[in-house]
């Protein structure tokens, strides 16, 4: 029994480390984009934090599949009975893992939009131009303009017919003051607050040559936004006011995860159903799993002596490993309609930004595929939560009224642990949904994507969007192993 403990200890530790290991990994994507916000392509300093962040990932899946793997139940081998007639139970009402699991893979999911924003903010702005001009011996300095010529791409007007054109500047110009020097040529956005006119004044970057033809280069209206390009941090409060939005997001997730459990104080809402005697129970056995017969995906099989019935499992949970590890099981499976089932999707604003922030759906649940709340109390004092048909006139049993029962005389139970709910392992599909954004992480690291033609935002919301996009179907692939509405 010591050996089994110090092998929990020890890949619980290495768990640990793996977590460490991905969020160091995160930080240091952060802050190299923060202390060298637009630099020489690739960004070899970014695709090492990628690595880092693999690697990390990698540790902490090992270490939590072999701790699954390597542990045992001992009351598996033990199998007691469940009661002939139902006992009630007794649970505080905490916020449930999967529910959990689900809140923290938000967590990180919120966390690491902080980088990929700052990524695209930074790609976004990054012309082939400026990145041959930065690769090579630059110059930063003040240029006389001996020629410009507007060009207007997509004009477009608002109400009050102000324009929202988008126009570019060609500019050419000349490196000394009185007209002679090295020719330079470039493009520059049209704003606002930009005003370019023969013979004025404008700072460029650009690699000195003595050949007369036209030298390209990057031209802007103060020094210090090229010197932002050349490598240095950024100074633009939009760019940080932008990654700032998911940090928010964030801050205001963990603030909600703080509370403790989101669904209230008290005992667990089906408990809370047993005791005022609106619940009804059904003495069943684990004995496996199959499709869902209502609804979609995979659900856990109890079989009792009126037929059958199904639980289905919430986001984080494997029926399958469940069904595996609680193989033969007896117990009582106690369900009601409670008060979060009326009213889905959530009425209140603290359960709406819970959903929101948490990456979930706001679905229905109404009709011949609605669903109840359900607890499952194994004999053995674990339950598992779960949810199971409503209809009560179909093939499924429709099981007994719980006597109502005051909560001192029911017994206390104590959830199942989370390594019989969940083998970690990699989901083919997960991976799959996973590489487009990883291949547009690595093509932001090593390729420019600014154009001056077009909105800034198009070729920064774009990839961006791509990576969130990609990063949701992962996620949602890698945890939808149980049934789902």
């Amino acid at each position: 029994m010591s050996v089994q403990a110090d092998e929990e200890a020890r890949l619980r530790r290495r768990a640990r480390t793996g977590s460490y290991t991905a969020l160091a990994g995160v930080v240091g994507f952060t802050v190299c984009l923060l202390v060298r916000f637009s630099t020489v392509l690739p960004r070899w300093d970014l695709l090492a934090m990628l690595a880092v962040v693999g690697v990390g990932a990698a540790i902490r899946m090992h270490a939590l599949r072999a701790r699954v793997l390597n542990s045992s139940d001992p009351a598996r081998q033990l199998r007691p009975d469940a009661p002939s007639q139902p006992p009630g139970f007794r649970a505080e009402q905490r916020l449930w893992w999967p529910r959990h699991k689900s809140a923290t893979a938000a967590v990180v999911f919120w966390l690491c939009a902080v980088p990929v924003t700052l990524l695209a903010l930074s790609a976004g702005q990054t012309t082939g131009v400026l990145e041959r001009v930065r690769s090579s011996d630059f110059r930063i300095a003040e240029v006389t303009v001996v020629r410009e010529e507007t060009t207007t791409h997509r004009p477009r007007t608002r109400a009050k017919g102000e324009s929202t054109s988008i126009s570019t500047v060609e500019i050419t110009a000349k490196t000394r003051a009185d007209g002679r020097g090295q020719l330079l040529e470039g493009t520059i956005r049209r704003a606002q607050n930009i005003s370019v006119v023969e013979g004025g004044r404008i700072w460029a970057m650009y690699v000195p040559a003595s050949s007369p033809s036209p030298t390209e280069a990057v031209f802007a209206t103060e020094r210090s936004k090229l010197e932002d390009w050349a490598g240095g941090w950024t100074r633009n409060p939009g760019h940080l006011g932008s990654a700032l939005m998911p940090a928010l997001v964030l801050v205001v997730l963990l603030r909600l995860l703080r509370r403790g459990s989101l669904d209230g104080r008290g005992q667990e809402p089906v408990a809370l159903q047993v005791h005022t005697g609106r619940a009804r129970a059904l003495r069943v056995r684990v004995t496996g799993v199959r499709t869902a017969t209502l609804n979609k995906g995979n659900v856990l099989v109890l079989t009792a002596a009126e037929g059958e019935r199904e639980l289905l499992l919430g986001r984080w949970s494997d029926p399958r490993h469940v069904a595996n590890s609680l193989a033969g099981q007896s117990g009582w499976l106690y369900w009601s309609r409670t008060a979060a089932d009326r009213h889905t999707p959530p009425k209140t604003a603290l359960r709406k930004a819970w959903h929101l922030l948490t990456l979930g759906r706001l679905r229905a649940n109404v009709g011949p595929a609605a669903l109840d709340s359900a607890v499952l109390v194994l004999a053995d004092g674990r339950y598992l939560r779960g949810r199971t048909p409503r209809t009560l006139d179909g093939p499924m049993p429709a099981g007994r009224i719980v006597p109502r029962r005051h909560p001192d005389e029911c017994p206390q139970v104590r959830p199942l642990e989370p390594r019989f709910l969940r083998l970690p392992a990699l989901r083919p599909r997960a991976v799959l949904l996973w590489m487009p954004g990883l291949l547009m992480l690595l093509a932001l690291s090593a390729l420019p994507f600014g154009d001056l033609t077009t909105y800034w935002q198009l070729y920064t919301f774009l990839p961006w969007a791509v990576v969130m996009a990609s990063g949701y179907a992962s996620y949602r692939a890698a945890t939808g192993s149980g049934a789902r509405r």
